[in-house]
């Protein structure tokens, strides 16, 4: 059997769990509300950005920073940005160019850098697909 002075370091034992348990408990519930409002900020400011540079990409053509002739681009969006038809607007087209346009620290994406790669080796076809 137990004597109480055990008894007694048994209870403090077990009380002093239980409070650690309390405070874990109420400093994770105290930090919730901080922790889904960041996370609503940080959403926030992704969406922001993406609509931006949205936007941005449709007024490219029209910043001195565009080397082409806007009526000869065709916005894609993705997976590339533009696809320009150089001479298209004198029925003498002369070059076809891919556009991505990123803006502030953006990179390109895997697939954007497979797709330059695959038109660097030459892997690019024409389809004439008719139907009767």
């Amino acid at each position: 059997m137990l004597d109480s002075v055990s008894l007694a370091v048994l209870v403090l034992i077990f009380a002093f769990l239980w409070f650690r348990e309390v405070v874990k408990r109420k400093n994770a519930e105290n930090r919730q509300p901080r922790l889904i409002s960041e996370a609503r900020a940080d959403a926030i400011k992704r969406s922001r950005s993406s609509l931006e540079g949205a936007v941005y990409e449709q007024l490219v053509p029209q910043l001195p920073e565009w080397h082409h002739t806007p009526s000869e681009a065709r916005f894609l969006g993705d997976p590339v940005d533009y696809i320009v038809f150089e001479g298209l607007s004198t029925g003498e087209p002369t070059q076809i160019t891919i556009v991505e346009i990123k803006k502030g620290n953006s990179n390109t994406t895997k697939v954007q850098n497979k797709i330059r790669d695959l038109i660097k080796d030459g892997k690019v076809a024409w389809e004439l697909i008719k139907i009767d």
